[in-house]
């Protein structure tokens, strides 16, 4: 996928030339997976609604998006690689709820946008 980075990549597209697939590897050595919907489908400036992949530091996650490309869940790894599990909220244009469900507690939070 040659786009002036330095990373690597791949991207498969469907019958009509469309992505609906990406696999990246960055210099850092994490790499990633994009899963698209088809064309048509939500927010037609990015199609991604799924992606996982590996940190540098061996960290696994995914991320699931809504037809906005809003990330809403989150399932990923803590520091000490317990199971973390986040839902997002996005109820105005400041702010992201956030509900965190681990084995270290849950939690509630607010982010700014």
């Amino acid at each position: 996928m040659p786009d002036g980075r330095q990373d690597v990549g791949m991207k498969i597209l469907n019958p009509d030339g469309a992505e609906q697939f990406g696999l990246g590897l960055k210099v850092d050595g994490s790499v990633s997976m994009g899963f698209d919907t088809k064309p048509g489908i939500g927010n037609p400036a990015n199609r991604e609604r799924l992606n996982m992949g590996v940190t540098t530091t061996g960290r696994g996650w995914i991320r699931y998006l809504d037809n906005q490309t809003r990330a809403r869940m989150w399932v990923t790894l803590d520091s000490a690689d317990a199971p973390v599990l986040q839902f997002l909220d996005w109820p105005d244009d400041r702010r992201i709820l956030v509900r965190e469900i681990g084995f270290a507690g849950d939690k509630s939070l607010e982010w700014k946008r």
